[in-house]
């Protein structure tokens, strides 16, 4: 793997590593994760993804030791739980109980919670994103360098009419989701409806970490609220009336 690709997802991974469930916490059942997925950890190497919650389905392939969506629970004909979760590789697919990690000692706030959210709606790599959105009116692509480490990257954009989702692709084929940002067209993202309420926005998210920020005034949002994801920037906007308008998620705001 470049060295650089390797640097930036381990950066990823230790920011996604923020509050996820204390050991020895009861793990999710599938109405919790449905309803709020979360970032996991994958417990082992050459760990089987499944079609469906069982060793009969068929492996989509393999992964090691790795963050990951977790979106969906299921019990399967072997007695244990299975877990869906997302892969920017191998897409949606299920790992029994056993292989998948919840417990993590760092806990530092909301921001994995969110991110998982934002992976869960958006999807982890292009193909995800049609099968949630619908078919993009058009798909943009540019390969340019990220920085003086990060080059030959190739900018994916899914153009909808209200909105677009991002993502970068990297020399060695690694996907990873970059930006979203719509007015509408959709019911929202990251736990956020469009039409909320600042009550229901902080009753969704929590208290925002900045409101009105001067320095994110080059978006062109007026009365908006800034919350981390870990490893990116996220944004909601109010209309005059303080509902929410628009939502943003930026991968290379911190």
């Amino acid at each position: 793997m470049n060295p650089s690709l390797k640097r930036l997802l381990m950066l990823i991974f230790l920011a996604l590593a923020w509050t996820l469930p204390a050991a020895g916490a009861p793990k999710p059942g599938a109405e919790e994760l449905q309803a709020n997925p979360v970032m996991a950890k994958i417990a082992g190497t050459r760990v089987n993804v499944r079609e469906g919650p069982s060793t009969t389905h068929k492996s989509l392939g393999q992964l090691d030791k790795e963050w990951i969506p977790v979106v969906d629970a299921a019990p399967g004909g072997d007695g244990k739980t299975w877990y869906k979760v997302l892969s920017r590789k191998l897409g949606e697919g299920w790992v029994r109980e056993d292989l998948v990690d919840f417990s993590d000692p760092y806990e530092f706030g909301p921001a994995p919670a969110l991110m998982a959210r934002i992976y869960s709606d958006l999807g982890v790599n292009p193909a995800m994103t049609e099968k949630r959105l619908g078919k993009p009116e058009r798909t943009d692509r540019k390969v340019t360098d990220i920085d003086w480490k990060l080059k030959n990257v190739t900018l994916i954009k899914l153009i909808y009419p209200e909105g677009f989702v991002g993502f970068w692709r990297y020399e060695g084929g690694a996907v990873e989701l970059s930006d979203g940002d719509f007015t509408g067209g959709m019911e929202g993202f990251g736990g956020v409806r469009f039409g909320m309420g600042k009550d229901e926005v902080e009753t969704a998210l929590g208290a925002p970490m900045a409101k009105n920020k001067k320095e994110y005034e080059y978006l062109g949002l007026e009365d908006f609220w800034y919350y981390s994801t870990g490893i990116g920037a996220f944004f909601v906007s109010f209309s005059p009336d303080s509902a929410v308008d628009r939502i943003i998620f930026s991968l290379n705001i911190p």
